[in-house]
């Protein structure tokens, strides 16, 4: 729930809801997109559009899916 409220409600979910493209508004939908979203958001710093994450909410994202999500 804290990678959920802290990074994909608030970061994510505007633009990556049920309107299309890649969901992110479920667990099932970024597990289906994981590795896209560590490319992007981890690696790339390309995501979030606006404004990347700060460090330490990408450290929390990085460790999450580290850990098996």
């Amino acid at each position: 729930a804290l990678v959920r409220d802290q990074i994909f409600k608030p970061r994510c979910v505007s633009c990556h809801g049920a309107q299309g493209g890649v969901n992110l508004e479920s667990y099932s939908e970024v597990l289906k997109n994981l590795q896209a979203i560590r490319r992007t958001v981890v690696i790339e710093k390309s995501m979030p559009r606006g404004g990347t994450l700060r460090a330490a909410e990408r450290q929390l994202l990085e460790a999450w899916i580290q850990a098996g999500a």
